[in-house]
């Protein structure tokens, strides 16, 4: 017992300090990007520093921060301690040295609107240096951006942290999950479905190596997504159909994704003109929204048609039917039920369908 316990605290001692600079380097970045306290910012990251004085991304972020602030020699300075770190763990970067030789050449002379651009570009090279555990941290906080960015409606800002998490943590899935929802907020479904195909093949090399079962939900999550995002481009349905059939199998019934994946198959059915199979998707889709929802498509309907405060709620209280209502609603109109159908359209975007807002 005593052993065990002496070797547990020696694993904690080892890992422990590089988690708290973990943290107050999250509270960091936290503190100057959306507080704006750039000098509380510095102060969080010396102390993750001392707890972590040879963690390669607090020197790399501290770098990046001072050269913001045009300190180039302090700048420079933390970008040769990160390639210094990098190159002790076997991960050299001959073109960050040389771009900082350049840097502080153009110091010298003086020129110092072009050695901080050399500066600047060193330090997103050695991104690529640093150790992989700190890699995955970073990628960590770039998803953590990205979220952000994406709450505040730039997709741009968005899509260019989770490139940067892509390149730091390609052998994760998140990254490219993440940034499949960021392209079908961007309507580039395209490019959605090939991270999703992506996340997958990462999914299979892992699972086939994994020394206990992998988890089932993210194969099963991606193939529904990758199918929905193929319905939603109108191409390979053949393909998506076997992906949501494939997606509904791994699915251990009752399950609250249930109406989502048949919702999926629903939609696809519709698509194929195979309207019989369509209805029966979405008739029981919508029971199990509405049954998860406690609330029914007559009773949402006179909300609809009450005062403005009532319309305001249904979008903030069930907008996770519209999308259903949506998918049935154009189910029933290709059926030839041209009046019914318009009530479920028309419900559907009360309750904030609307393809431009991510929800279609």
């Amino acid at each position: 017992m005593g052993i065990a316990l002496l070797l547990v605290a020696s694993i904690l001692f080892q890992f422990a300090p590089t988690e708290i600079a973990n943290w107050y380097l999250a509270a960091a970045l936290e503190k100057k990007e959306n507080e704006g306290d750039s000098e509380g910012a510095r102060q969080l990251l010396e102390q993750a520093l001392s707890w972590a004085p040879r963690h390669a991304e607090l020197y790399r972020q501290r770098a990046k921060w001072r050269l913001e602030d045009n300190d180039l020699v302090e700048g420079l300075a933390d970008v040769r301690r990160v390639i210094k770190l990098a190159s002790e763990s076997g991960r050299p970067n001959q073109r960050a040295e040389l771009y900082v030789l350049r840097a502080v050449e153009k110091l010298e002379e003086e020129d110092f609107s072009g050695s901080l651009a050399d500066a600047k570009r060193a330090v997103e090279l050695i991104t690529k240096s640093i150790q992989p555990e700190n890699r995955r941290q970073h990628a960590k906080l770039c998803l953590r951006r990205a979220q952000q960015n994406l709450e505040d409606g730039d997709l741009q800002a968005s899509l260019d942290e989770a490139n940067q998490a892509v390149e730091l943590a390609p052998e994760s899935t998140k990254p490219f999950k993440f940034r499949s929802y960021i392209y079908f907020r961007m309507k580039l479904l395209a490019e959605a479905v090939a991270d999703q195909s992506t996340a997958l093949e990462i999914w299979e090399q892992r699972s086939s190596l994994a020394v206990f079962s992998a988890d089932m939900s993210i194969k099963r999550d991606a193939l529904n997504e990758r199918a929905y995002l193929r319905a939603l481009g109108e191409f390979d349905l053949e393909e998506a159909l076997q992906d949501v059939e494939q997606a509904l199998k791994l699915l251990e019934l009752p399950h609250e994704d249930e109406a989502t994946f048949l919702d999926t198959r629903g939609y696809i059915y519709y698509l194929l003109d195979d309207l019989d199979a369509a209805s029966s998707d979405m008739i029981r889709a919508k029971e199990l929204e509405e049954k998860s929802q406690g609330i029914s498509f007559e009773q949402l309907l006179l909300m609809s048609s009450g005062e403005d405060d009532a319309k305001t709620d249904l979008a903030a209280s069930y907008g996770e039917l519209a999308v259903v209502y949506r998918h049935y609603g154009l189910v029933l109109q290709k059926q030839g039920q041209t009046e019914q159908a318009q009530q479920y359209l028309d419900l559907a975007n009360q309750l904030g369908y609307n393809p431009d807002a991510g929800i279609w």
